[in-house]
Formats: structure tokens, C-alpha cells, sequence
């Protein structure tokens, strides 16, 4: 949430609301906090300067995400904020790695690519996820000309999207990726996802795992042992798995006869929304919730 005025303000709220009164918001917002700074009679000004850099990339990246985050919300069919909406984009750069030091810069760079992403991937038959990678990385490559920055966000792929691609295409992504000489704590990492990679590849026995149900009791994957067991990964917060919902109870019905178990985990931070959306849904299948 967000202090507005006397109140709080929910993100989604602050979303769903018409497109000059979320820019008037986001306005009172960026003022109330700056007026706090000045509450507390701050006399750094390099500290003042840091937030106030902080708070114009938060602002600038919530302005990018608005069109796809009110469609999504207010369940639009289509969408599109005014002319000239977009015109502050260029006002600012995506590849000045001195900005790195602050997050919410990366989530300014972030929304201008998914952005860009987003709008050559709606014009694509193909919806599958390599496809969509794919024109995030051909994106990439478009807008990203700074190193330090083009390896943040080609890592950022590879941890995401590992396994949606050909072995062809993976080669090339990672080949790429390390041309950009990551940081030894990504190289670290990259090397752990590709171990685990490959103790999941077919053939090789499912690594077991321990998760609490919604019932408080908890369950194994070997306590499956033998079954043919289909395993969905999902969150309450994560709008593309709410919408495949349906689909799923779909699949269930089709399969209600056959010898197939329906497994579906949670990643949410906290387990109060998953037990809540269960029950509100009615979802079908074994639940268990991993923290």
C-alpha cells in the first residue's frame, strides 16, 4: 500500500483508477513523500538526491506498467492510454549504468522492455513461451546497448526461461549472456540452475520435496511413488496462473477417470490469500503450499 492523503491506497486500486486521475495519484503521492523528507530536516543532500532519483524511476516505471496493469484488472478487452502518453520515454535512458544503484531504476528499464515486449508479442500467432523470450531477447538486443545493463536482463531470462527453449537457442542466450563478463555471484547461480537443470531432464528420478497442505498436514513427492502425478506451480498474485484456472478444472474433468493426480503449489509469501482463494474457487486437486 501507499500513503494518499489521510488513507491508504491499495496498488490495485491505484491501477484500476482512469488514466488522469491515476497520473494526478501518482503525483500525491511522489509530493507526500518528498514533503516527509523535508518533515525530518534532512541536511544530506546527497541522501535527498538519492531518493528523490529513487522515487522519479518508481514513478516513471508505474507510468509504463499502467495500460497493461488496468487492462488486466478491469478485465478489458482492449485498452490504450492516450496519445502522447508515452512521450516521457524519451526523455530518459535505459542504458546509463551509473543509475544501477538504484532498484527501482531496473524496474524502469524493465517495464520499457516488457513494454516493447509485450507489443510486438500480441502481434505474433505464435503465443508460446520460447516465442515470447524469444521477442523479450530480440528486444533486448534492440533497446539495450549497455553491457552492465544487457546482463542484468539476459540473466534475468535465463534464470526465468531455462527451460523454454531449444537446446540450440540456450546455447546461444548463454554464450551471449557470458560474453558480457557477468559477476562471479551470476556465474555462481547460472551454474546452480543448470545442475538442477539437469536432475530434472527426462529420464532422471523427480527430486522429492516436503510441502504443508491446505489441510495443516504434510505430504511428499514420494508419497506419490508409482503415480502419474501432474504438478502446477502458481500464486494468488500471479495474474496469468489465476486465469488458467478455468483450463485447469477443464483438464481435471477430463481426466477424472483416469489414474492421474493433480498437484498443484503454491509460491505465495504468506499462506492466508492461497487457503482463502482455495476455498473461494473451490479448486480441485491436492494443494500444498511452499514457503
Amino acid at each position: 500500500m501507499v500513503l494518499l492523503e489521510d488513507r491508504l491506497i491499495k496498488v490495485l486500486e491505484l491501477f484500476s483508477l482512469e488514466e488522469y486521475e491515476f497520473l494526478n495519484t501518482l503525483d500525491s503521492i511522489s509530493n507526500l513523500k518528498l514533503k516527509a523528507t523535508k518533515d525530518y530536516n534532512i541536511e544530506d543532500k546527497i541522501f535527498l538526491q538519492d531518493l528523490r532519483n529513487s522515487r522519479q524511476w518508481e514513478i516513471l516505471s508505474n507510468k509504463m506498467w499502467y495500460q497493461a496493469r488496468h487492462k488486466r484488472l478491469l478485465k478489458l478487452d482492449t485498452f490504450e492510454v492516450s496519445k502522447g502518453y508515452y512521450d516521457f520515454v524519451r526523455k530518459y535512458s535505459i542504458n546509463d549504468s551509473t543509475q544501477l544503484r538504484y532498484s527501482k531504476y531496473i524496474s524502469y528499464v524493465n517495464s520499457v522492455v516488457s513494454t516493447e515486449t509485450n507489443k510486438t508479442f500480441s502481434n505474433l500467432e505464435n503465443k508460446e513461451a520460447e516465442t515470447y523470450y524469444g521477442t523479450k531477447i530480440g528486444t533486448i538486443n534492440q533497446l539495450i546497448s549497455d553491457p552492465k545493463i544487457k546482463e542484468i536482463f539476459l540473466f534475468q531470462i535465463i534464470r526465468i526461461a531455462f527451460n523454454d527453449f531449444s537446446d540450440e537457442d540456450r546455447i546461444k542466450i548463454i554464450q551471449d549472456w557470458k560474453s558480457l563478463n557477468p559477476p562471479m555471484a551470476n556465474v555462481q547461480q547460472y551454474n546452480d540452475i543448470l545442475t538442477k537443470w539437469k536432475s530434472t531432464q527426462p529420464g532422471q528420478p523427480a527430486p522429492n520435496f516436503k510441502y504443508v497442505t491446505n489441510k495443516r498436514d504434510s505430504l511428499t513427492l514420494s508419497d506419490f511413488a508409482g503415480k502419474l502425478v501432474y504438478i502446477d506451480v502458481w500464486a494468488t498474485w500471479c495474474g496469468p496462473c489465476i486465469e488458467e484456472q478455468p483450463a485447469m478444472k477443464k483438464l481435471q474433468e477430463n481426466f477424472k477417470d483416469e489414474d492421474i493426480l493433480f498437484l498443484s503449489i503454491s509460491i505465495d509469501k504468506s499462506p492466508e490469500p492461497w487457503i482463502k482463494m482455495i476455498e473461494k474457487k473451490s479448486l480441485g486437486g491436492i494443494h500444498l503450499y511452499a514457503p
